[in-house]
């Protein structure tokens, strides 16, 4: 991915090493809330479905808000997100606090696609 990334959109080395710091620490992340939420404690699986949703979420919202051609599969992404962060929860309290989570986390990632996009700018 970072490779086509690279050789079709002309990036520059700095931008490729960005792209793949971002992609290896977001992916462990990532991987290990996926783990989470097979936990017996509904405390981390209420906070994994919310980072999960809430990573998919924030995608979808900073292309809505961000990206120039804004088509049906951002908002697509936005709401299989929070379907996600609700859906995973058991019970109508954990569910609202994973919908919770997923909002704190796709506003402070749309925040950190914002300070992304200055960094590249600069």
């Amino acid at each position: 991915m970072t490779g086509t990334f690279g050789a079709l959109d002309a990036a520059s080395p700095r931008e490729v090493t960005l792209y793949l710091v971002v992609g290896v620490v977001a992916g462990a992340l990532f991987g290990l809330a996926a783990s989470v939420v097979d936990s017996d404690r509904w405390q981390y699986r209420t906070f994994a479905a919310g980072v999960l949703g809430g990573v998919i979420t924030g995608e979808g919202l900073y292309g809505i808000a961000v990206v120039d051609v804004s088509g049906p599969q951002w908002w697509l992404e936005l709401t299989l997100g929070l379907l996600i962060a609700a859906l995973i929860g058991r019970g109508w309290m954990s569910r609202m606090l994973s919908l919770g989570t997923a909002a704190i986390v796709a506003l402070s990632l749309l925040s950190a696609y914002a300070l992304y996009d200055a960094a590249m700018l600069a």
